[in-house]
């Protein structure tokens, strides 16, 4: 997992007090563009076909959501990325105080530039339980589905980095 820190004045950046936004602040994309330049936010018709009906309900964007990710009480996105070569960048942009602390959360080879089939979204904290663990997650994470292949697991932040839970 690579992580770095870089710094963001948060001057006439708006954050909404829900989570699960349906729109990446206009504040949050000039930065990735500015700071992640070789990478693309895709649009939804960069997704397979019905992609919606796989979508939770409380998210609009298949490649974005938002919640408290780390406990602090400061609203933290995540963004499924890509880059020119067809592969998907999953990152998590972390406030903290002034600055974010944006991490690569994972990547994923998308052959041949196909249609982008992976739906990110947020998985409420609890019990989450799989077939041999059961673990008790303090903060909401961030959920992945590959729609092709009817997989699923999540992240969660633990101690200043994100874990993969998977259930299956």
């Amino acid at each position: 997992m690579v992580k770095h820190l870089l710094k963001l004045l948060l001057v006439g950046l708006v954050f909404s007090s829900n989570t699960g936004a349906r729109n990446i602040p206009d504040s949050l994309v000039n930065y990735i563009n500015k700071e992640l330049p070789q990478l693309l936010i895709p649009s939804c018709q960069d997704y397979v076909t019905d992609w919606e009906s796989f979508q939770d309900d409380n998210c609009q964007l298949p490649y974005f959501c938002t919640s408290d990710y780390n406990g602090d009480n400061l609203l933290d996105f995540a963004v499924l990325l890509k880059d020119s070569k067809g592969e998907l960048f999953l990152y998590a942009f972390i406030r903290q105080d002034n600055e974010f602390n944006v991490v690569l959360i994972d990547k994923f080879t998308n052959e041949d530039n196909k249609k982008i089939q992976i739906l990110i979204g947020i998985e409420l904290k609890g019990e989450w339980e799989s077939i041999t663990e059961k673990i008790t997650v303090l903060n909401d994470g961030i959920s992945l589905a590959l729609i092709e292949e009817s997989l699923s697991w999540s992240y969660y932040y633990h101690e200043g980095k994100f874990k993969q839970f998977t259930y299956d």
